[in-house]
């Protein structure tokens, strides 16, 4: 496989247009562009989104990172709505991909098996909450 290099301002001019048509399929064609040297700009971007839509449309665009760079993205992945972000997450806190694969069931990302391994990863709910 032939990889390309794309600027900045092509590779933001595309995820502007992929963040407004809200398509994973949009944003999966940028997965192979991301490079450290957009993760300040996307971490802003994640930062300054105002809906888990947007956040996890960023999310997947950043999963098979595992630099440093993208802790904050894939930090707070941890909270997303979606199973899907959870196991982002888990994988850059585990710094293995790979460990994606135990959560896909029958092609989909199991909800019960993420928040099985999501839950040490959460706050734990105080005592006095459980009444």
């Amino acid at each position: 496989m032939q990889t390309f290099e794309v600027t900045p301002k092509e590779f933001f001019t595309e995820l502007e247009y992929a963040l407004s048509s809200k398509s994973f399929d949009d944003v999966e064609a940028l997965r192979d562009y991301v490079s450290p040297q957009f993760a300040e700009h996307l971490t802003n971007q994640y930062l300054e989104a105002e809906d888990w839509g947007t956040k996890e449309l960023i999310i997947h665009l950043v999963q098979d990172q595992l630099s440093n760079d993208f802790s904050t993205i894939l930090l707070d992945a941890i909270n997303a709505p979606s199973a899907e972000s959870k196991a982002y997450s888990i994988c850059f806190r585990e710094q293995d991909r790979a460990l994606f694969n135990k959560y896909v069931v029958d092609y989909f990302v199991s909800a019960q098996l993420v928040e099985k391994d999501a839950k040490k990863y959460l706050p734990s709910k105080p005592w006095w909450k459980f009444w």
